[in-house]
């Protein structure tokens, strides 16, 4: 992507920007589920959702440890 295309809210600080695009994804989310299927690793939604965008049943992944 050039600097010719970013969106206007990009050009600023870059931790906002970061910030602002991590906060629309449902990465993170302890409803997903990694299932390997014909060699792949392919993420899943537990609730049935769409993955990609951040619903509202999003929930924090508790660490294991």
């Amino acid at each position: 992507m050039s600097s010719a295309n970013l969106p206007q809210f990009m050009w600023g600080d870059p931790a906002y920007a970061y910030e602002r695009i991590e906060g629309a994804t449902c990465r993170g989310c302890g409803w997903i589920i990694r299932l390997h299927v014909a060699g792949q690793r392919v993420d899943s939604c537990g609730k049935g959702r769409r993955i990609g965008m951040r619903c509202k049943h999003y929930e924090e992944r508790k660490n294991a440890g």
